[in-house]
């Protein structure tokens, strides 16, 4: 989320800066930033929706956004970030993106477990 604020700041600044040295217009410029924040603010909501709690199961399916998961694959699996492949019992696709930072270092290790050796086939 961070790097989502970093970049939309960064964006907005450099606007600014060119507003200011008379290389654009001061009606296009907050148009532009208008625009720039409306969209921060919907890719905020949209991170917020994507956040839950994770369930574990024997079975080999994960239980995330209200829904149980089969992990299809593990696509990157390191100390910084687990991204796994899932499918949905109507046919659906999704990925989960984990990282250490959104739960406890325990948890982050099972789970790094479990999406190495409980994959299905």
């Amino acid at each position: 989320m961070s790097a989502l604020v970093a970049l939309y700041a960064g964006a907005l600044f450099f606007l600014a800066f060119s507003s200011l040295r008379s290389d654009f217009p001061i009606p296009l410029f907050l148009l532009m930033s208008w625009w720039l924040c409306h969209e921060a603010e919907a890719r905020y909501i949209d991170y917020s929706r994507y956040r839950g709690r994770l369930c574990l199961y024997r079975d080999g399916t994960v239980g995330w956004a209200g829904y149980r998961w089969l992990v299809c694959q593990t696509k990157i699996c390191t100390s910084v970030v687990i991204v796994l492949k899932l499918r949905g019992r109507e046919g659906q696709r999704g990925w989960l993106v984990v990282s250490p930072s959104s739960c406890r270092e325990p948890d982050y290790r099972s789970l790094a477990l479990f999406s190495r050796y409980l994959v299905a086939s």
